[in-house]
């Protein structure tokens, strides 16, 4: 009776191979999950400066036309429309420009009494800037 000598397995450089794809798969995902994660923090950050966007866009809204070049120059601190600082949002910063303006051409406009005023709000972290809106608010 003759023996079948034949060998049923893997190899070494098969088992090799094998180790290596699977751990380049693993690397790849690894490298996709991190990625998928600072997405989802910068969304976060954005959430937050649009909100913080909003509670700014209240304060103007409350402020009387001509009192809304008082604003200009002014940085707050995550403050919510009450002025109210918000807690966990201590890194935000937002900053109103008022620029008066001729609403028809939106060109700087300096007569004495101002038809439109133009308010640029910005909200950065930690000095980076995240969002900018503007709202142009004219005399009635």
């Amino acid at each position: 009776m003759r023996m079948n000598n034949r060998n049923k397995g893997f190899t070494l450089i098969e088992t090799v191979i094998a180790i290596a794809v699977v751990a380049f798969g693993i690397t790849g995902m690894m490298f996709a999950m991190a990625a998928g994660t600072r997405v989802n923090e910068y969304s976060g950050e954005l959430e937050d400066a649009t909100y913080l966007l909003e509670q700014v866009g209240v304060i103007i809204d409350d402020t009387e036309f001509d009192s809304l070049p008082a604003l200009d120059g002014d940085v707050y601190n995550a403050i919510d429309s009450n002025g109210n600082t918000i807690a966990g949002l201590e890194n935000f910063t937002q900053s109103v420009t008022v620029t008066q303006v001729n609403p028809l051409t939106m060109a700087v406009d300096t007569n004495a009494t101002a038809p439109a005023y133009l308010i640029t709000v910005t909200v950065s972290e930690a000095d980076q800037q995240l969002s900018t809106v503007q709202w142009l608010k004219v005399r009635k």
